[in-house]
């Protein structure tokens, strides 16, 4: 299975590269073509992925001494749940410009179904984690800010006030 048709376009959207143009295909497939063609879908990146985006935006709220916990969970839920994800992609036309799938997942328009779209931008997550290596973490990192949070940010900016640190406070930069 190489269909590496949109690759290109999908790699400049998120501001990363591949090495491995592969698993980036295994990233865009859906499971209705891996079942209608044989090879694997994006079910093992997007479980990856999901890991990997709650590292990044706990690894963000870390820092900020006066987040509890509930907040922080449901700032997590508001910019990283399967439905913020999803609708993320839905806007971006994700699915119908990169998801690759079979027959039955074009009828069927899992293209725009919340859960596949979300599976599809968690597996992006976690193929950029697997293609760089050690600098998995780093790379992953810069994706999810730069392409989803400043996303996210833009619809709550009261969030970004609360989790994006002060540049004068502590020298970093702000996504």
């Amino acid at each position: 299975m190489e269909d590496f048709t949109g690759n290109k376009a999908l790699e400049d959207e998120i501001g990363y590269s591949f090495t491995n143009k592969q698993i980036l295909v295994e990233a865009r497939t859906h499971s209705s073509f891996s079942h209608e063609n044989g090879g694997r879908d994006n079910s093992n990146l997007a479980h990856l992925g999901d890991a990997v985006l709650t590292l990044v935006i706990l690894d963000r709220f870390y820092d900020i001494e006066d987040l509890r916990p509930g907040l922080c969970d449901r700032i997590k839920q508001t910019l990283v749940s399967n439905q913020a994800l999803g609708n993320f992609a839905l806007e971006k036309r994700l699915g119908e410009k990169y998801l690759i799938m079979g027959v039955g997942g074009k009828e069927q328009k899992h293209y725009e179904s919340i859960d596949a779209l979300a599976a599809f931008v968690e597996a992006i997550i976690g193929a950029v984690f697997r293609d760089a290596g050690y600098e998995g973490y780093a790379e992953a990192k810069k994706v999810v800010e730069s392409w989803i949070l400043k996303s996210q940010y833009e619809k709550f900016p009261m969030i970004k006030e609360m989790i994006v640190p002060d540049k004068k406070a502590n020298g970093q930069s702000q996504p």
